[in-house]
């Protein structure tokens, strides 16, 4: 589907020969294994190839850090080792005069109307909207998570100050501020919101790894790393923080504006 940009060295001329993408970590004349899965039940195959030359990463700057991590083999030598015999599933074609990509796609598609004829632009419009839908399916799904963690710590303070009323009254009845007594409650809310997200990130990133291997012992052939991000963790506390006390601020107000006299009599 994506013509080979070549960073360094060649394109593959014989079988065992292999380009990869630069998103693996391998250099060229390396020799390395690759598995080739036909099926999502059934055992890879491994290949035994050496790296003749390394491409760019085809989705750089197309959908941020995602890669594919594509190796490319001579197609016929790759059917010989899968056993599948002789056979073209698709052909590439490259212009130089992008102007004509168009006219000789559809010039293809009327000389065989049974074929499915694609170019690199419908190609990638499509995986466009698909990461599109994903994007706004996650965005619904993080508001809603937002909205849920801030109505939590808006309740479970509310319930606190008015617990804590006569507290509070007697703290300011006997001269102590009400920045002071905002600053305690914000200490507990800093609290909480810092042990929520110590807990949701750990349990996020473990449970990652837990479905994993869930999915590897039903059969799954589903191997892929799944790396520990530092920033990443830190800005998931830093939005739990954020968060409790965004949720918190109208209780903590409200627990300002009590008058001690009327509370305490």
């Amino acid at each position: 589907y994506f013509d080979v940009e070549l960073a360094q060295g060649r394109l593959p001329h014989a079988g065992g020969e292999a380009v990869v993408e630069s998103t693996i970590p391998a250099s060229v004349g390396e020799a390395m294994a690759v598995n080739v899965y036909q099926s999502s039940v059934s055992p890879p195959t491994r290949l035994d190839v050496v790296v003749v030359g390394i491409m760019n990463n085809l989705l750089k700057g197309f959908i941020g850090p995602m890669s594919l991590n594509l190796v490319v083999v001579p197609l016929d030598w790759l059917q010989q080792q899968l056993g599948l015999g002789d056979f073209y599933n698709m052909v590439f074609i490259t212009l130089s005069d992008k102007s004509l990509i168009q006219p000789l796609a559809r010039e293809l598609k009327s000389r065989f109307p049974q074929a499915e004829v694609y170019t690199q632009q419908s190609a990638l419009s499509t995986v466009n909207r698909v990461f599109n839908m994903l994007n706004v399916f996650f965005l619904v799904i993080e508001v809603m998570a937002f909205l849920a963690g801030g109505l939590t710590a808006f309740t479970v303070m509310s319930i606190t100050v008015r617990e804590r009323l006569g507290e509070v009254a007697l703290l300011k009845a006997t001269g102590i501020s009400g920045r002071d007594v905002a600053a305690a409650f914000m200490l507990e809310v800093a609290a909480v919101g810092l042990a929520g997200g110590l807990v949701g990130g750990v349990a996020g990133y473990y449970g990652a790894i837990g479905v994993k291997y869930l999915l590897m012992r039903a059969g799954y052939f589903f191997d892929v790393p799944i790396p520990f991000i530092p920033s990443l963790f830190a800005a998931s506390i830093g939005v739990s923080l954020a968060v409790a006390a965004a949720g918190a601020l109208a209780p903590i107000y409200k627990a300002l504006s009590v008058r001690p006299l009327e509370v305490l009599r």
